[in-house]
């Protein structure tokens, strides 16, 4: 995903672009440079008759309109691995772009979409099972996700499946599709899921015309105004929260299973700002 652009940790030398932009350093310092790495993509092998790229792609904000500038179509620099820029011919400018389509596809699909949305979704939902029918939450949960599952299962019946929509018509096999999503699980942070958070961390707050974070921001508030309202009227105070066996066996189920008892997720809730 979209990032600001740090250049200690960046891995297409600032010497080769200073030949192309003389000014990039500056434009870091100003804060204009962003980038999109694909490396979960590193090393992925296609399939037989295809190849799976793993591109660094550099944009630069100007006005109102964010440019790509430079493409490096694999991870580490060296004289088979150019940086491509808008000076090169147009013919290899956009073919570099094309890659980048190629990689955004793989991204995007199998982890925006389908590991951060529809199967982190499960988890959550097959967690709060550990409620009670009749408990508030409860409701909330299985309502918002009732066709998670039958999506879901869908997809594993038609989309990653050994003779599905992947391994038949995209560049990525079985092997490679399954390392990606494994790469991507362990990547995922708790903060990560959080989008005020990840917005921050991100260093994209002030990004223009960055319409997803705009959107999405605006649902994130609605939705959390409304959970406040329902938590503050099923618990009085945040002892009720400590004292909620089924929400806390929830959340410790959550912790165990869907984060694998990682540090940054929380194994139990003690405020009701936390729920």
């Amino acid at each position: 995903m979209i990032k600001r652009y740090a250049e200690d940790q960046q891995k297409i030398p600032t010497e080769t672009l200073e030949k192309v932009y003389p000014d990039f350093k500056e434009n870091i310092q100003n804060g204009s440079i962003y980038v999109v790495d694909y490396e979960l993509l590193d090393g992925i092998a296609g399939t037989v008759s295809t190849f799976v790229a793993a591109p660094i792609v550099l944009l630069q904000q100007t006005g109102e309109e964010l440019k790509p500038i430079a493409i490096q179509l694999n991870q580490k620099p060296g004289e088979d691995n150019p940086v491509f820029t808008p000076q090169d011919k147009p013919e290899a400018w956009l073919l570099a772009k094309i890659w980048v389509r190629n990689s955004d596809f793989y991204i995007h699909e199998l982890v925006s979409h389908l590991l951060r949305t529809h199967l982190m979704g499960e988890i959550f939902l097959i967690s709060s099972y550990r409620l009670a029918d009749g408990h508030p939450l409860s409701r909330i949960l299985r309502a918002t996700g009732r066709y998670t599952l039958p999506i879901n299962i869908t997809a594993r019946n038609t989309l990653i499946n050994k003779d599905g929509f992947f391994i038949k018509y995209t560049g990525i096999g079985s092997g490679g599709l399954w390392e990606v999503l494994t790469r991507a699980t362990q990547e995922i942070t708790y903060e990560s899921l959080c989008l005020p958070d990840d917005v921050k961390h991100r260093g994209i707050e002030h990004l223009k015309n960055f319409h997803y974070r705009d959107d999405a921001m605006a649902i994130w508030r609605a939705i959390q105004e409304f959970v406040r309202e329902v938590v503050t009227g099923c618990y009085k105070d945040d002892e009720e929260i400590c004292n909620d066996l089924e929400l806390q066996d929830m959340v410790f189920s959550i912790y165990s299973y869907g984060f694998l008892q990682r540090s940054d997720c929380p194994s139990s809730l003690k405020t009701r700002e936390e729920a």
